[in-house]
């Protein structure tokens, strides 16, 4: 099982890979949001947007958890050049 530094070291590695692989994952997700702002389908917007935060903040990327709180705030005001300024 190893020891209590051994398995912290093993988490961190862990964490490390989802948070890269998470963030390798953005362009699309990016992507798909700037679609859907076009479309003006700002419920899905905010809610890609809330997911996204959600997650950035477990992960620790504040920026990210700052971005799309703007992101949500300005899809309740339904103001495409707001939103997409933030994406």
């Amino acid at each position: 099982m190893g020891t209590r530094e051994e398995r912290r070291r093993a988490f961190a590695r862990k964490l490390a890979t989802l948070r890269a692989d998470y963030i390798a994952e953005m362009p699309t997700r990016v992507s798909a949001m700037r679609d859907a702002v076009r479309a003006s389908e700002f419920v899905e917007v905010a809610r890609v947007a809330h997911a996204l935060r959600g997650t950035g903040g477990s992960y620790g990327i504040r920026e990210l958890v700052r971005l799309t709180l703007d992101i949500e705030e300005a899809c309740e005001r339904e103001d495409p050049t707001t939103v997409l300024a933030g994406i």
